[in-house]
C-alpha cells in the first residue's frame, strides 16, 4: 500500500535551518536548463530553487536565455554558447559541476543533444534531478540507463514515462503505483511519476502525494517542481525525501495560491510565490 504524504511526515524530512547558517551551508545547485525557445522554463526552475532555500544556484543556459536572468539577480549564470545545447555547450556545463551539492538537467533544454552532459552528471554521483527534455534524451540514449543510481530522481509525467518504459500510457495511468515501484527498482533510482496525484518510489516503498489542483495543468509546473527538488537535495535531504517534499510543496503551494486565484488563472510562477517551507 502506498504511503500518503502528510504535513507531519514532510516536517520530519525538512530540518530546521540554524539562525547562524550562511549561503555556503545551504547547498549549491547547478541547473542545466533553458534554451532560446524555452527561456521561461529556466527562469521558473531557478526561482523555485531559490525560493526552496538553496544557498546558491548556478544556471548553465544558452546566451540568449542568460540575458533574461536580470529578472533573477540572485542566480549565478553561465552561458553555454549561442548555438543551442550541443557538445560544446555540454562541455561548459560539465566544467561547472565541481563543488555542487545537486544538479538538475532538462527543463526547457529542447531538442539539443545532451547525452554527454547526462553521462557526466550520472558518473559524478552527485544528487541529480532529470526532468522534461532530459528525460526525452535519456529515453533516446538507452545505454545511459545502466548509469542510473539511487541519488538520481526522474520526474516523468505519464507520456514521458511511456517513452522511458515502452509501456502504453493508458496502462501506466491505470497502474501508477505498480509502475513507479517496478521501474524505480529496475533502474535503481527514484521515480517521481506525475499525474493528478504523484507517486514517488525508491523501488522499496511508494509514497503518494494528493496535494495540488487542476491549476497545475499548465506549462511550467514541472520546471518549478524540478527546481524545488534539486534545492532540497542540495540542502541535504535524501533524493527520496527531496522528491517527496518537492512534490508535496508544489501541490500545497498551488492549493494556497488557488485560494486567491482559482483554477483558470493560476500560473506556475504563482506557485513559486506561494511556496512556504514548514
Amino acid at each position: 500500500m502506498p504511503i500518503e504524504l502528510t504535513d507531519e511526515l514532510i516536517r520530519k524530512f525538512l530540518p530546521e535551518r540554524p539562525r547562524d547558517s550562511h549561503k555556503g551551508m545551504n547547498g549549491h545547485c547547478l541547473l542545466c536548463v533553458g534554451s532560446d525557445t524555452y527561456i521561461g522554463a529556466a527562469l521558473l526552475c531557478a526561482k523555485a530553487a531559490l525560493r526552496a532555500g538553496s544557498g546558491l544556484i548556478t544556471v548553465a543556459t544558452t546566451a540568449e536565455a542568460r540575458r533574461a536572468f536580470s529578472a533573477v539577480p540572485e542566480a549565478i549564470t553561465v552561458s553555454v554558447g549561442s548555438d543551442g545545447w550541443n557538445e560544446a555547450a555540454c562541455a561548459v556545463a560539465i566544467s561547472n559541476m565541481s563543488g555542487k551539492q545537486a544538479i538538475a538537467i532538462g527543463s526547457g533544454i529542447g531538442t539539443g543533444e545532451i547525452a554527454p552532459l547526462l553521462k557526466a552528471a550520472l558518473i559524478s554521483g552527485t544528487p541529480l534531478v532529470i526532468d522534461a527534455d532530459g528525460l526525452n534524451r535519456l529515453a533516446e540514449n538507452r545505454e545511459l540507463f545502466s548509469l542510473l543510481h539511487p541519488k538520481v530522481v526522474l520526474t516523468p509525467h505519464i507520456r514521458e514515462m511511456a517513452r522511458l518504459t515502452g509501456m502504453d500510457a493508458d496502462k501506466i495511468k491505470g497502474e501508477p503505483v505498480q509502475t513507479a515501484l517496478r521501474f524505480a527498482r529496475e533502474w535503481n533510482c527514484i521515480v517521481l511519476l506525475k499525474d493528478a496525484q504523484s507517486y514517488i518510489s525508491d523501488g522499496k516503498e511508494v509514497f503518494v502525494n494528493t496535494t495540488g489542483n487542476s491549476g497545475l495543468a499548465k506549462g511550467g509546473s514541472g520546471d518549478v517542481l524540478c527546481g524545488i527538488t534539486a534545492a532540497l537535495a542540495a540542502q541535504g535531504l535524501s533524493p527520496l525525501q527531496a522528491a517527496c517534499t518537492g512534490s508535496y510543496l508544489l501541490g500545497i503551494s498551488a492549493d494556497r495560491a488557488m485560494e486567491l486565484l482559482k483554477t483558470r488563472i493560476l500560473l506556475a510562477s504563482d506557485v513559486i510565490e506561494a511556496i512556504e517551507l514548514f
